[in-house]
């Protein structure tokens, strides 16, 4: 699959934060923002749209692969679980904190951008899913690349525990009743583009050929 690596926009948008080049040359440019990431392939797009002719020699559209939202050891090889905010103390095998417990995952830059206080997550080892735990990201520590969470499960409830957590994956967010807003997010698209193409195809015949019948 393939993965963006955008920095995600943070925050209300308005006119000044729209990209440079993403206004609109062509009326099916338009049509195609509306849903930038849909998979239908150009052409099914441009069959869903009256034929007209052209107001620009170049023609735009855009396209946005969203996130994984998803960090693995093959990423981000200082991936770890750790019992402190200090980020010394190593979680190991048999620690099996209780539901409710805050823990501190090092997720990488990238991948600490996708989240924020109130986002739940899945803490998981790729190999044996048995031993999932929820949370949810309590505050950041952007300086170190780690988040502070709260387990929503007691952990050593499979066959491993978090010590061999090799995965963290965004799964969606929970918030009190009556809780602050969290911050807006959102990824500027791809500008694509092509240009209009003239073709020209010739036929020679003398005039008796054209006045020839039958």
């Amino acid at each position: 699959m393939a993965t963006s690596t955008k920095t995600p926009f943070y925050g209300q948008r308005g006119t000044d934060d729209i990209p440079t080049a993403q206004t609109l040359n062509d009326y099916r440019s338009a049509i195609s923002v509306l849903t930038p990431n849909g998979t239908a392939p150009l052409q099914a797009v441009l069959g869903r749209i009256p034929s007209e002719a052209t107001t620009s020699y170049r023609f735009e559209w855009f396209d946005e692969v969203m996130p994984t939202r998803s960090v693995n050891v093959t990423q981000y090889a200082s991936l770890d679980v750790y019992t402190d905010a200090a980020l010394s103390d190593d979680y190991d095998a048999g620690d099996d904190v209780a539901a409710g417990t805050v823990v501190y995952v090092t997720v990488g830059s990238t991948f600490i951008d996708e989240v924020w206080p109130g986002s739940e997550v899945l803490l998981r080892d790729a190999d044996d899913h048995s031993n999932d735990i929820p949370a949810i990201v309590v505050s950041k520590d952007t300086a170190n690349n780690a988040l502070a969470v709260r387990t929503l499960k007691a952990d050593g409830t499979g066959v491993i525990d978090l010590s061999s957590c090799d995965t963290v994956m965004a799964m969606s967010s929970a918030h009190p009743e009556g809780s602050e807003q969290p911050p807006g997010i959102a990824y500027d698209p791809t500008d694509l583009y092509s240009y209009t193409q003239i073709t020209r195809t010739s036929v020679e015949m003398t005039r008796s050929q054209m006045a020839t019948k039958g």
